[in-house]
């Protein structure tokens, strides 16, 4: 018999965090200044436009896995990062 389990969403917010503590399985760098962060590229793209664009489409940041941001008022989610 198949066993569906269903993850609360604090469950999913500490899974995160988790990860994001660690840099386990991260595939994306993200740099603002002197600080730099190993995401992951599946969290980024569901929860910012922006990053799912820079990610995804046809710019270095795609085939590098490596953002730089320069400017956090052109980009709504950096001012959270940096």
């Amino acid at each position: 018999m198949a066993h569906n389990t269903y993850f609360s969403r604090s469950f999913a917010i500490d899974a995160d965090s988790k990860l994001l503590r660690r840099g386990a399985f991260s595939d994306v760098t993200v740099k603002c200044g002197a600080k730099t962060w190993k995401l992951h590229r599946n969290i980024l793209c569901t929860r910012s436009v922006w990053f799912e664009k820079a990610l995804t489409g046809p710019f270095k940041e795609a085939s590098t896995g490596v953002v730089e941001i320069q400017d956090t008022d052109r980009i709504p989610t950096a001012s959270t990062l940096c």
